[in-house]
């Protein structure tokens, strides 16, 4: 069994903090998987990777990415606000796998995208995210960035189509 200083220093207070969050709801019992603290590690070394690979190379915002910006801003802020931590450690796992997906061109997540996904990431990787918020060049501190704000209509749009049953068809 390793002791909590030692997990510290080989994987990082970000890896043992999400590590926490994503034991589950905070009402549930849970025990403490050392193991899975390498995977947290990838994860995080997957979001180094994707936004420090996008740093300059952002030339417009796709319509894809704006809808999945405005998404996750969406889902992290209910999911918080519902203490399930876990889950909202999963919406930024599904953005982070989006924005590392070939699909995802480099020229079409602008610089605002990656700022606005630092913010959201800081609740549960904050040494990570203002390390990249610095990367970037920002000169103003992450921390006196506010909570982003999402798109309604982005989220979920105005036009939905609706299956209507009569006599049973």
């Amino acid at each position: 069994e390793s002791s909590s200083r030692e997990l510290l220093g080989r994987f990082g207070a970000d890896a043992l903090r999400i590590q926490l969050l994503c034991l589950g709801p905070a009402d549930s019992r849970a025990s403490f998987d050392a193991d899975s603290l390498y995977n947290i590690r990838r994860f995080l070394e997957k979001i180094w990777r994707s936004v420090c690979g996008r740093i300059g190379k952002g030339r417009f915002v796709s319509r894809n990415v704006l809808v999945a910006k405005h998404r996750l801003i969406f889902d992290v802020s209910k999911r918080l606000q519902g203490l399930k931590f876990h889950t909202a450690v999963s919406a930024i796992r599904e953005f982070v796998n989006f924005l590392a997906s070939p699909v995802t061109t480099l020229e079409e997540v602008d610089k605002s995208t990656l700022e606005t996904f630092l913010v959201v990431l800081k609740p549960f990787a904050p040494h990570l995210a203002f390390e990249l918020w610095e990367r970037m060049g920002n000169e103003e501190a992450i921390d006196d960035i506010p909570w982003p704000e999402y798109s309604k209509e982005l989220v979920e749009p105005p036009e939905r189509e609706h299956a209507v049953f009569v006599n049973g068809q």
